[in-house]
């Protein structure tokens, strides 16, 4: 875990960290979430709507940019604020994903930073990009 100062902070900081999405952490969501909509838990479904398996909901891949803030990003000492979050193609079990972000906008008045994110998968695929506001502690 990082634990970055906020003086140490500058634009152009980056940190990137991988993720395997395996099947208990689709079905963990499912248990969490309540959405067990045919999409995420009928390969036949999904398969007839074009897709090549059960999709992963944005919202779990999307939980990686929450990572992204408290444990690399600033790490312990930040916390979200707002996201702003493009889910771009289908995510799938088995898939391994790549979250990257980049601070963009430092506000040391309000000792906030702005942060460019993605994902992508392990055909280099950006599969969602986000615009992440973060408080520093």
């Amino acid at each position: 875990m990082n634990a970055y100062s906020f003086e140490e902070l500058y634009v152009g900081l980056n940190a990137s960290f991988m993720a395997e999405i395996i099947q208990h952490k689709l079905d963990t969501f499912i248990q969490l979430s309540g959405d067990n909509s045919l999409l995420h838990t009928n390969k036949e479904f999904a398969l007839k709507k074009g897709y090549d398996g059960i999709v992963v909901h944005g919202m779990l891949t999307g939980s990686f940019y929450s990572q992204l803030i408290g444990i690399h990003l600033p790490g312990q000492n930040g916390y979200s604020q707002e996201y702003k979050i493009s889910f771009i193609a289908p995510v799938y079990v088995g898939d391994i994903l790549t979250i990257y972000g980049e601070i963009e906008f430092i506000n040391e008045a309000l000792r906030q930073i702005w942060i460019t994110a993605y994902i992508t998968n392990q055909n280099d695929l950006t599969v969602s990009r986000a615009k992440i506001k973060a408080g520093f502690f």
